[in-house]
């Protein structure tokens, strides 16, 4: 007489209780997951989101976008936004200097 496992084939598994077949494993071992060659930026993340396909071609066979002018025309954009706001930011510093040096010649006008 055969028994059930023999029946159920060399990569199945029958589970005599439920009679139900379950698939083994074929592989002993798992495959190596190969390191990251560089970091993943949180740009191609997203770019990775909208549409793997042009993930894909950007960034493994190094094809341009059709669009490569407006995406410079973006960086330089982005590149003026930034300078302004690195502006605005020294200003805003030098107010609170200006005021907190306007505050504290009023104490020593008051005082002296």
């Amino acid at each position: 007489m055969v028994s059930a496992a023999r029946r159920a084939g060399q990569n199945e598994r029958l589970d005599t209780r439920t009679n139900v077949r379950y698939a083994r494993s074929v592989t002993a071992q798992p495959a190596p997951v190969e390191p990251p060659r560089r970091p993943v930026r949180a740009s191609e993340l997203g770019e990775h989101a909208f549409c793997r396909r042009a993930w894909w071609l950007r960034h493994e066979r190094g094809v341009a976008p059709q669009s490569a002018a407006r995406w410079a025309a973006g960086r330089a954009a982005h590149a003026r936004h930034g300078h302004a706001v690195a502006r605005a930011d020294r200003a805003a510093r030098l107010g609170w200097l200006v005021l907190a040096l306007g505050v504290g010649l009023l104490v020593l006008g008051l005082l002296g």
